[in-house]
């Protein structure tokens, strides 16, 4: 009796101990894969800002990091002294710096199990050229009338003021965009967003406009705030009204095109809106034959 219960005592330590090693193993694996995660997450997070002014702002910091390793390999110990302090005071200034850019990232994370949820209502290509056109014809009208107006094409914005914004979620028409912009209208101030082809959101005030010193001094507010939402974000378009000229301009990668006639404009949304779109569709399209294919 005491052998067998001996040998049970052995066996169930054994067994313990191989199911320890395998928690082990899989804390291991758990333990990787959220380091991969943080690795991709900072990887975007630079390539994002590489993409933008302030790129050249984060290869002074990687020029700085290299000067510190040398004055550590090179034992060089006054520099290294100084340097380590600078950077302490250093990682403070960073998150100063680079907050726009780190709270689009922190807002995407937080998006992200929504975007997975909910899927975006698919637009045919007429109905994206019948959208394109009530705005063009709104901002002619608009042009035409020296109303002031801006609209932005995009799913991520710059930084604005959430409280002041009003949810829309309606469909594009000319008579509904000029009644916003409309001057006694009480969503006539800030910008609407269009997304997916339809006005999400309407009063949308940007916390920052552009500062590219490349601008003309005498752009207003609504021309500076177009082309910082481009800057700062690839994927965004921006048409604008000025309300002094009338003169429609065109906002892209942080660069103003003015003076265009509303049908140049239908032509240059129409490229950079709906043949994106396309491209898209067709590569889904291919994915779900091979896949089709391949079963």
């Amino acid at each position: 009796m005491t052998l067998n219960a001996g040998n049970t005592f052995f066996d169930f330590m054994k067994d313990l101990g191989a199911r320890f090693d395998l928690f082990q193993v899989l804390l291991s694996i758990v333990d990787i894969l959220v380091l991969s995660l943080l690795l991709y997450i900072c990887v975007i997070f630079c390539l994002g800002i590489m993409k933008k002014r302030s790129g050249k702002l984060l290869l002074g910091i990687f020029a700085f990091l290299l000067v510190v390793v040398a004055a550590y390999l090179f034992n060089l110990s006054a520099t290294f002294f100084i340097l380590e302090k600078v950077m302490q005071f250093g990682m403070i200034a960073l998150v100063v710096i680079f907050q726009p850019e780190l709270r689009s990232l922190l807002e995407n994370l937080g998006n992200a199990g929504q975007k997975f949820r909910i899927k975006n209502v698919f637009v045919t290509k007429n109905e994206q050229e019948t959208a394109i056109t009530e705005i063009c014809d709104a901002v002619d009208s608009m042009s035409k009338k020296k109303i002031g107006a801006l609209i932005v094409f995009g799913d991520q914005l710059n930084p604005y003021d959430e409280m002041k914004a009003v949810n829309i979620n309606a469909d594009i028409s000319n008579e509904l965009v000029q009644n916003i912009f409309f001057k006694n209208s009480p969503l006539h101030d800030g910008a609407i967003l269009v997304s997916n082809f339809r006005i999400s959101m309407a009063r949308v005030l940007f916390d920052e406009i552009s500062n590219n010193p490349d601008l003309a001094l005498d752009l207003g507010s609504r021309h500076k705030a177009a082309v910082g939402a481009t800057e700062h974000e690839s994927g965004c378009v921006a048409v604008v009204v000025s309300e002094e000229t009338g003169k429609i301009s065109f906002a892209h990668e942080g660069e103003l095109d003015e003076g265009l006639t509303a049908e140049e404009l239908r032509k240059t949304l129409v490229k950079r809106l709906v043949k994106e779109n396309e491209d898209r569709g067709e590569k889904s399209a291919s994915k779900k034959k091979t896949k089709k294919t391949m079963r």
